[in-house]
């Protein structure tokens, strides 16, 4: 690494890394569709979906979407009341419920970004 910065050798492995990153993601998200699509009324299914949505593919809503959908499938007489206070907190606010998980993933998408210069130079940004 020549003044820091990575070689182009270095740079052309983590290409390939987020590629094969990509195709894993795209292969797991056919799956879990396959899986919903196999046992439809399978609350621990969809709870799975609900957490790889979540957390891999950083989609909050669909995720909290899916959890509801388990929820109803399960019949959590708890889920009435969570939506009543996701609906007041919605009104009050007047903008949408953001969960702490989202605060975490804003923190650190601001951290990683205040890195990025170190991590693959201007010229890459």
């Amino acid at each position: 690494c020549a003044h820091g910065r990575p070689s182009p050798a270095v740079i052309d492995d983590m290409v390939q890394v987020m590629n094969d990153y990509q195709v894993a993601v795209e292969s797991a998200k056919a799956e879990y569709k396959w899986l919903q699509d196999k046992f439809p009324g399978s609350a621990s299914v969809i709870m799975a979906a609900a957490h790889f949505t979540d957390t891999v593919l950083n989609d909050i809503g669909t995720a909290q979407k899916l959890r509801h959908q388990a929820a109803v499938i399960e019949n959590d007489p708890g889920i009435e009341m969570e939506d009543e206070m996701v609906n007041k907190k919605d009104d009050r606010d007047g903008a949408s419920s953001v969960s702490s998980d989202n605060d975490a993933r804003s923190n650190t998408a601001r951290f990683m970004d205040s890195w990025r210069h170190e991590i693959v130079g201007e010229e890459f940004r």
